[in-house]
């Protein structure tokens, strides 16, 4: 019997959760905190709206995160001087120093989740997972489910440009 996708999914997020809170409950931070800092570490002064594509997030998720993170003095948030209307998030030294140290315990998690796949297996599995994302925002938002692979013609995602219309995104976050 085939195991159903999106059970497979579930559990990979379960595990990947799982092995995130072990190393970054050490440090009293949340999974969300932990991608957080590891994402302004890899790519200091994003707004949050670029920090909530990194990781994939929703605005008002990024914006508790990044309160909760400036609370402990990890972040510092400012305004864009060239849109006022944008709010940019660097790590203090303190945030610095704590995603230096998270770092190692980033890269052994993303490499535990590929261990043993070539990169065209790597590649298959984002762009599959990538189609997945596009087919559920797309129902969500009534569209036909895709048959066959293909993207339906009806995909408001698709015809709005979201995330399937120009390829799938290419993300390192497991």
């Amino acid at each position: 019997m085939q195991e159903y996708l999106g059970l497979l999914i579930a559990v990979a997020r379960r595990l990947l959760k799982q092995a995130v809170l072990a190393r970054a409950s050490q440090h009293r931070l949340s999974v969300q905190q932990f991608w957080m800092l590891i994402g302004l570490k890899e790519h200091p002064g994003m707004s949050q709206g670029q920090i909530a594509e990194q990781v994939h997030a929703d605005a008002p998720t990024v914006s508790r995160t990044l309160a909760a993170l400036e609370r402990r003095g990890l972040v510092r948030t400012t305004e864009d001087p060239s849109d006022r209307r944008r709010t940019l998030a660097v790590l203090t030294p303190s945030g610095r120093r704590l995603a230096t140290l998270l770092e190692p315990a980033a890269i052994e998690v993303r490499k535990a989740s590929v261990s043993g796949m070539s990169d065209t297996e790597i590649e298959a599995v984002r762009q599959g997972l990538s189609r997945v994302i596009a087919n559920v925002e797309g129902f969500l938002l009534g569209a036909t489910p895709p048959e066959n692979g293909r993207p339906a013609a009806n995909n408001p995602v698709l015809r709005a440009g979201g995330p399937a219309a120009n390829g799938p995104p290419h993300r390192d976050r497991p």
